[in-house]
């Protein structure tokens, strides 16, 4: 079977190109599998046109979707329908991200008058997007999401149900000399001897909860720290005020001294930033399926997540992540003081996320995923 996987790869400060990068290891092993390579923000028809003729070689097409892939989000921009539109195979598209549908602008990334045609046009341009985004899933096979929550978004506008499939996030696969650095020798390099570590990974952004996190810091002991391990995705105005945002607010708690910034995180970077983590956090407003959790209980470390829909549904699979209540910063801090008083608690979540990391490895991962193939391939032949 040849297996069209169309992603961006090795593209930086992108997770989706990471876990495409991932996917395509483990389906290399298992099939065909041949890479069509996308690239952020093109709006040219030739360059899909392109991209379409190589992915039509294989006998299906599968489609890593992320929006700028296709040259963003606004439904006169996109160009999935196009590229769809130019697909002889069988297609999958896994959404990786769901937006359907915009909230109203209220920075000022754009100016004064754009940002107030925008605001009181916001009904013409959601009913456009649930359009846009109803032709698509008309025109795909099976459509692939990583939770139930994104399920429940795309059901409505997907004419055939039976398309959808929930699919989890995978969990890398990290090699042992990744994993069993010394956490001693980890703290004193990055300036953190002697402390408790607590981590929260990922790209900077308002729904990663540091105000609550923060909040818990103070009335913690001095010698446990807060690392924010990475930095903005972009440069761009919204991300460059959120950041200063949480400056402001580190400084402010005058907790300077207790919380580091590493800054955006090398792949090469991450093993060591691991190792001197004792606990990771993710008290998350919202997610739609994290490469940085994933990443964190790759690592086995233990968590403390706050109990929105999608990690309820990874403890629902198997209980690896210690949940409090979203927002409620007294029970996220009564959860890290009994990670830090309760040792066996804590063993207990590592064991949990080894298990968690091998039933849902990319490499299982990957299995599922041909599965789906062939019923998709059996299908088309029946028809």
């Amino acid at each position: 079977m040849k297996v069209s996987l169309c992603s961006a790869f090795n593209a930086e400060k992108d997770g989706i190109s990471d876990y495409s990068g991932y996917l395509a290891k483990e389906l290399a092993k298992l099939v065909d599998a041949r890479l069509v390579c996308l690239e952020q923000f093109v709006s040219e028809d030739v360059f899909y046109k392109k991209k379409a003729d190589e992915a039509n070689q294989g006998d299906i097409v599968h489609i890593q979707f992320n929006y700028p892939y296709f040259n963003g989000q606004m439904p006169y921009r996109n160009k999935l329908l196009f590229f769809l539109r130019q697909i002889k195979r069988p297609a999958v598209l896994t959404m990786h991200e769901v937006r359907i549908g915009y909230e109203p602008i209220r920075s000022d990334i754009i100016t004064a008058a754009r940002r107030w045609v925008f605001n009181n046009t916001i009904f013409f341009w959601n009913f456009w997007s649930r359009l846009y985004h109803r032709e698509i899933f008309k025109m795909v096979n099976r459509i692939i999401v990583h939770t139930r929550d994104q399920y429940e978004m795309i059901a409505p506008l997907a004419k055939d149900k039976g398309k959808l499939i929930v699919i989890p996030h995978a969990i890398p696969i990290i090699e042992p000399d990744k994993k069993n650095i010394c956490h001693l020798k980890a703290k004193e390099r990055l300036g953190l001897n002697g402390k408790t570590v607590l981590s929260i990974f990922g790209f900077i952004n308002k729904k990663k909860g540091y105000e609550l996190t923060l909040a818990c810091l103070k009335e913690l002991p001095e010698d446990v720290v807060l690392l924010i391990a990475g930095g903005p995705m972009t440069d761009n105005l919204v991300d460059r005020q959120y950041y200063s945002f949480i400056e402001k607010e580190i400084s402010a708690a005058e907790l300077t001294k207790r919380v580091k910034i590493t800054g955006y995180l090398y792949p090469e970077d991450i093993p060591e930033v691991m190792a001197a983590t004792d606990i990771c956090l993710a008290p998350f407003s919202s997610s739609s399926a994290s490469g940085a959790l994933s990443l964190c209980v790759a690592y086995n470390k233990p968590i403390i997540a706050s109990d929105i829909e999608g990690h309820k549904e990874i403890n629902g699979r198997l209980k690896c992540l210690e949940l409090f209540r979203q927002g409620e910063s007294k029970d996220l801090l009564d959860k890290i003081n009994g990670f830090l008083l309760n040792q066996n608690s804590l063993s207990g979540f590592v064991e949990a996320a080894k298990a968690y990391s091998n039933e849902f490895s990319y490499a299982k991962i990957a299995e599922r995923t041909v599965m789906l193939y062939r019923e998709v391939l059996a299908q088309e032949s029946a028809a």
